[in-house]
C-alpha cells in the first residue's frame, strides 16, 4: 500500500519509482536504474534460454530453434512489425530506428551492410550445400551435376525466373 503510493507520488514529480532520482523523459525510471533493469533482465533471459526456455514467459519453446514459446513469439513477432511500421511512418530505419541517410531507403546505411552480409552468408552456405541460394529448395541436377547459372546454384523455379528476367527483361514472373 505504502509502495504504491510512493511509486504514484514518483511518478507524479517525474522521478524514479525505484530510487527516487530525476527519470529520463518518458519513463518512469532514471537512467542507472534502467541500467541496472536491462542487465538484470538480460541475465534472466540468457539463464531461461541455457535451460530451454522461453525468454519471456520461462515455458517450454514449440520449437527447439525458437527463443520463445508459440504464445510469445506471436506477441513478440506483433511488436516487431507495429514497431516497423510506427519508424517507417516517422522517416526513420524501420530495423534500429536510427535516421535514414537516404529516404528511398527503407533501413540505414548500417543495417543495410548487416542485411548484405547476412544474405552474403546465407546464400555461400546454401550454396555449399548444394541448395538453391535464392530460396533454399533443392538444387536443379543435370548429367553432370548441380546445375547452375554462371556457378549459381538454383532450384527450377529461381533458374526459370533468372532466365526470363535475363532473356525477357520481365521484372516478375508469375510461375504456375
Amino acid at each position: 500500500e505504502y509502495a504504491k503510493a510512493l511509486s504514484e507520488k514518483r511518478i507524479v514529480a517525474g522521478l524514479c519509482v525505484k530510487c527516487g532520482k530525476n527519470s529520463v523523459e518518458g519513463r518512469r525510471v532514471c537512467r542507472d536504474c534502467g541500467i541496472k533493469d536491462k542487465e538484470r533482465s538480460k541475465r534472466r533471459q540468457k539463464k531461461l534460454s541455457s535451460l530451454g526456455l522461453c525468454k519471456m514467459c520461462g515455458q517450454l519453446p514449440v520449437d527447439g530453434d525458437h527463443k520463445y514459446c508459440g504464445g510469445c513469439l506471436k506477441r513478440a513477432n506483433a511488436s516487431s512489425r507495429l514497431s516497423a511500421a510506427r519508424r517507417h511512418q516517422e522517416g526513420r530505419c524501420f530495423s534500429c530506428g536510427k535516421p535514414k541517410e537516404n529516404a528511398q531507403k527503407q533501413s540505414c546505411i548500417g543495417c543495410q551492410k548487416k542485411s548484405n552480409e547476412k544474405t552474403r552468408k546465407l546464400r555461400a552456405e546454401r550454396q555449399a550445400n548444394g541448395l538453391c541460394r535464392t530460396c533454399g529448395a533443392e538444387g536443379l541436377r543435370s548429367k553432370t551435376g548441380l546445375r547452375s547459372l554462371q556457378r549459381k546454384v538454383l532450384c527450377k523455379n529461381c533458374y526459370l525466373k533468372v532466365l526470363a528476367k535475363n532473356c525477357l527483361g520481365a521484372e516478375k514472373l508469375l510461375l504456375v
